[in-house]
Parts: structure tokens; sequence; C-alpha cells
């Protein structure tokens, strides 16, 4: 962990576990690495904040995991479950499941999520500052984007992704946990939503000011947590409830809300 110069990984072939989490965490120049075919168990964040990884090769011989047609992450094979990726990554159609933390502080600057995805774990790209387009087929059950460079869940209106290029879709009706990877220095919010949910704008430092509508009637813990150049917000209702840390060290908001 934290190893600035590190650029390349080959594992060795006795190596069966890989235990803890941000194994790799930090290792920002790191390039490629090899997951040799006994490994069993790989923790989701192990390349947190790996913002340059771009390849990342299971060997074939593997029970456990595969890297399938060349997508540079690591799915579990038995369930199509993808449990780390990076910003060389390719969600292949076939992935079921999107891990928690599978994404955590990556490089990525797009994803794309095919119709066979099911689920997207809220924590899936979390921190993933550089995102900055994020499209779904049109023929997945579960997800929309419709253009706005944003993940809806169909079921709830839930907007569960979103970045600094996002159009808010209208049917959208709450703003997820961590949803926000990155924003423009300036949101409206439309009206229609009645919900930010915790951590939704977890750190997003381009913040400076926000508008919030009448609609949103509860604001979550943490919604704005360390939002450090955040100085305006504008709540046009009188009814919103707002967690006592909703927005925890925002240093420069004048007064608390």
């Amino acid at each position: 962990m934290d190893c600035p110069n590190l650029k390349e990984v080959k594992l060795p072939s006795s190596l069966i576990r890989i235990e803890g989490g941000t194994n790799f965490g930090n290792c920002i120049s790191l390039d490629s690495i090899y997951i040799p075919q006994n490994v069993e168990r790989i923790p989701n964040s192990i390349f947190m904040g790996c913002i340059s990884l771009q390849k990342i090769v299971v060997d074939k011989g593997n029970k456990v995991y595969d890297s399938r047609q060349n997508c540079n992450a690591i799915i579990r094979s038995e369930s199509n479950y993808l449990t780390a990726g990076c910003k060389g990554s390719v969600i292949v159609d076939g992935i079921k499941y999107i891990g928690d933390r599978s994404f955590y502080k990556s490089g990525t600057t797009s994803v794309h999520i095919p119709a066979s995805v099911e689920h997207i774990d809220s924590t899936a790209f979390l921190q993933s500052k550089y995102l900055s387009s994020i499209t779904v087929d049109r023929n997945n059950a579960h997800y929309k984007s419709e253009d706005s460079n944003s993940i809806v869940e169909k079921e709830s209106n839930k907007m569960i992704l979103a970045c600094h290029t996002t159009k808010i879709l209208p049917c959208v009706t709450a703003i997820g946990c961590y949803a926000y990877v990155n924003t423009p220095s300036i949101l409206v919010l439309p009206e229609g939503i009645e919900s930010v949910g915790y951590g939704a704008f977890l750190e997003c430092k381009d913040l400076h000011a926000i508008i919030i509508p009448a609609s949103v009637t509860k604001i979550d813990n943490y919604a704005f947590f360390d939002c450090q150049n955040l100085s305006g917000v504008v709540l046009r209702g009188g009814n919103t409830k707002i967690a006592p840390k909703a927005f925890s060290d925002c240093d420069k908001l004048k007064r608390e809300l």
C-alpha cells in the first residue's frame, strides 16, 4: 500500500489468498497486475486509489476468478460478480453484479452498464472522481440512463451514480447514497427530488453552491460531508428535515443549517 513508484505486479503462483482490503491502495503508478491460477480470495477494494491501473489479467486456469474477454477486471466466475475493476476495465455483457468498492477511487473516466447487470452496489464507484461518461444499455431491465450521464434505478427512480456532466432525469425522486463522484461548481437540483442520501455528495470538492428544491423533505447524515468549497446552500422549502451531520466538515458554510 502507498507505493507510488510501483508500476507492475506479477504475484507468485503459490499464492492462494489475498487478505485485508486495500492491499495495493494508492499505488498511483501501478499499470498492470497478473492474478495467478491458485488465488481463491481477493478483497473488493484491493486497488483503491490505483488511478493508473489499466491491465488486470487473471490466469485462465483460475477456478474462482476470471478476466473474460480481456475485460481488465476481476470477476467471480460462478456468480458473474465483478469484484475489482480499474481505469482500463470494460464491464462486459454477462456480468450480473458490480460489487461494493469495486472501482473505489479508480481512475476510470467512463462506464457502460450492459443489459445483463442486475445489481450495482451503492459504493461500487465510490469517489471515482475522474468519471465523466455514464451510459446504460437500453435493454437493461433494472437501470436506465437515457443520455443523462447517470444511472437511475428503474423501480425506485433513485439516481445511484452521477457526475459533473449529469443531466438529472425528470423521473428522479431521490439522490442515492454516494451517488455523485464529482460535480459542477454550481448545481441546481430540480423539483421532484424528495431525498438526498447518505454521502450523496461525499467529498465533492468542486461543489461551491447548490440549490435544493422545496420538494426535498429529507437530507441524510454526511450527504455533503467534506465538501470543502461549498459556501452557498439555498433551501427552497421550509419543511426539509436535515440530519445533524448532513453538512459535516463543510468549513466554508457561514452558518449551520
